[in-house]
C-alpha cells in the first residue's frame, strides 16, 4: 500500500482536488466564475475555456513509486518559505510589463473592457473609444464577416492572439461573434458596419478601420455572391449585382485600404478567389469571370504594395461547405470551413502570390486549363 500523506499536506491536496473539481464541473447557465480580469459567463466547461496552468519549467506530475510516501528519500527536498509551485510565478510577474496572470489563468490576455462598445457605453481603461485594446498584435479586418469561411478564419486568427474587426451588414450577428471571440480567445473584437455594394462609403470605412485597429492592419476579403448561371443569363440585374459585389465592391474597398497599408509599412491581404476563375465553364461562367478579374486586379495590387512591405495573397478556393454551395449537388474535394481557414492561415504566413486550397485543385485545374477547346465545349462541367 502507498504511504499516507501527512495531515497538513493531505489537507492541501484535498483542497487542490476540490478546486480542480469545481473548475472541471459544468456550471449552470447564468452562473459566473471569477478570473483575474473579473466575472465571466459560465457558458462552457471551465477546463475547456482555460486549461490547467503549467508554469514554464514545471514538470508534469508523476506517480510516486510503489511503497514510497511523500517523504521518501527519492522524493524529499527542502521547502523554504515562498517556494513551491504555488509561488513559482511570483518573481516572473515582477519583471513583465503589465503582467497580471500566468499562462492558462482565466484572466490572461483578456480584454480590459467589454468586447463591443455600444453607443453611450463607457470606455474602459486601456481601450480606445473604438472598442479595440491598444496592442502591438496585428488586427485582422474581416470583410464579409458573416460568411462561414470568414467566421472560421476569424477564430483561427484570434487563436493566434490577433485582434478582430468584423465588417458586414448583420450587426446583431457580428456583435455575437465579437463577444464569442473575446470570451474564447481573450482578444479584442468589434463589429463594423460595411456594405460591399455601397461604393461611396468605402473610403470613410477604411479610415474608420484604421482608427479602430489596435495594431498593424491585415485584411481578409471573403464577401461574394454566386447566383445560378441560368438566373444571371435571364436577369441582367442579377448579373450586374454579382459583378458589383464580387468585383467592383472588392476593388473599391481594397483601393480605399491601400493608403492605410502603405502608411503602416507592413501587413497582409488575403482575398478569396475561386478555381472557377481559371477557365470559363458553362455552369458558372459569369461568376468565374468575376473571380478571374479579381485575380488580375490582385496581381497589380500586390505589385503596387510590394514596395511598402505588404503581402497580397489570392486563394483559389475549391468548393467549401458553406451556404453558397448547399443548393449545389455534391462536389468533389469539398473542404470544411475550419480546415480551409487553417490552410489559408498557414499559406498566408509564407507570403503573397496565389494558391489553391485544397491543394488537390492545382493538378485538377492544370488539366482543365489544357483541355482543347473543341473537347472542353462538349463537357458539362
Amino acid at each position: 500500500m502507498r504511504a499516507a500523506l501527512r495531515p497538513g499536506r493531505g489537507g492541501a491536496a484535498a483542497a487542490a482536488g476540490d478546486h480542480l473539481g469545481r473548475r472541471r464541473g459544468l456550471l449552470p447557465c447564468g452562473a459566473e466564475g471569477h478570473g483575474a480580469a473579473g466575472p465571466r459567463p459560465a457558458l462552457l466547461r471551465a477546463a475547456r475555456l482555460f486549461p490547467r496552468p503549467r508554469h514554464p519549467g514545471a514538470a508534469r506530475r508523476g506517480r510516486i513509486a510503489g511503497g514510497a510516501g511523500a517523504h521518501h528519500p527519492r522524493c524529499r527536498r527542502a521547502h523554504l518559505p515562498g517556494e513551491g509551485q504555488h509561488a513559482l510565478g511570483r518573481g516572473i510577474l515582477e519583471h513583465v510589463s503589465g503582467g497580471a496572470a500566468l499562462h492558462g489563468d482565466p484572466g490572461r490576455d483578456r480584454p480590459r473592457g467589454p468586447p463591443v462598445l455600444r453607443h453611450g457605453a463607457e470606455v474602459a481603461p486601456g481601450m480606445s473609444d473604438s472598442g479595440m485594446s491598444a496592442t502591438t498584435n496585428p488586427t485582422w479586418l474581416m470583410l464579409g464577416a458573416s460568411s462561414a469561411v470568414a467566421r472560421a478564419f476569424a477564430r483561427e486568427a484570434a487563436s493566434h492572439g490577433a485582434g478582430i474587426l468584423l465588417a458586414g451588414r448583420d450587426m446583431d450577428d457580428l456583435e455575437r461573434q465579437a463577444a464569442d471571440l473575446a470570451i474564447r480567445h481573450g482578444v479584442p473584437a468589434a463589429p463594423v458596419p460595411f456594405d460591399a455594394r455601397d461604393l461611396g462609403s468605402h473610403r470613410a470605412f477604411a479610415e474608420d478601420c484604421a482608427a479602430r485597429a489596435g495594431g498593424p492592419l491585415n485584411v481578409f476579403l471573403a464577401f461574394g455572391v454566386m447566383p445560378d448561371q441560368a438566373e444571371a443569363d435571364a436577369d441582367p440585374d442579377a448579373a450586374a449585382a454579382m459583378v458589383e459585389a464580387n468585383f467592383t465592391g472588392a476593388v473599391t474597398v481594397l483601393a480605399a485600404l491601400a493608403p492605410v497599408l502603405e502608411a503602416q509599412g507592413q501587413g497582409t491581404v488575403v482575398a478569396l478567389g475561386s478555381v472557377a476563375g481559371d477557365r470559363g465553364r458553362k455552369r458558372n461562367y459569369t461568376y468565374g469571370a468575376t473571380k478571374a478579374a479579381l485575380l488580375t486586379y490582385l496581381q497589380g495590387y500586390a505589385a503596387r504594395l510590394s514596395g511598402a512591405g505588404v503581402k497580397v495573397l489570392c486563394i483559389k478556393a475549391g468548393p467549401v461547405d458553406t451556404g453558397m454551395t448547399w443548393p449545389l449537388p455534391k462536389l468533389p474535394f469539398m473542404a470544411s470551413p475550419p480546415a480551409f481557414a487553417r490552410a489559408a492561415w498557414a499559406r498566408a504566413a509564407k507570403g503573397g502570390g496565389d494558391a489553391y486550397i485544397p491543394g488537390i485543385w492545382w493538378p485538377v485545374m492544370t488539366i482543365i486549363r489544357h483541355i482543347p477547346t473543341r473537347v472542353f465545349n462538349r463537357l458539362n462541367i
